[in-house]
């Protein structure tokens, strides 16, 4: 698999699959008491049995991530606790691309006397 590069295969007589594998970076942030432990918790997700089947359920793999920050910083109203962390994705885009068809195709075939003209159909 290489990012970006779009692959074709012909899925019937009229129609072609283009499939491009692309990468998705999400930016989460959790803000309030217990930030941190929401995003180590994700994290842990992530990771876990039951976060890979459910993001492969919907085509997505790859998941990589890196550890929560802590951010946490002043606001008007005093401290506020905040964390991120970013994560990586990896997800294949799918289309399916009409191909055009020559349905008739003319013939002229010249001889010493004239030609003769037809069409061949598919």
């Amino acid at each position: 698999m290489e990012l970006g590069v779009p692959e074709r295969r012909q899925i019937s007589d009229t129609e072609e699959e283009v499939r491009q594998h692309n990468q998705l970076l999400v930016s989460a942030q959790a803000y309030g008491p217990g930030s941190m432990a929401v995003l180590n918790a994700l994290a842990a997700w992530l990771g876990s049995t039951p976060g890979i089947e459910a993001l492969n359920s919907i085509e997505v793999s790859s998941p990589t991530s890196t550890l929560p920050r802590n951010i946490s910083g002043a606001v008007p109203s005093g401290w506020e606790q905040r964390a991120a962390m970013e994560i990586t994705l990896t997800y294949s885009a799918r289309y399916a691309v009409p191909l055009p068809i020559i349905k008739t195709v003319p013939v002229c075939i010249a001889t010493a006397e004239g030609s003769i003209n037809f069409e061949i159909e598919r």
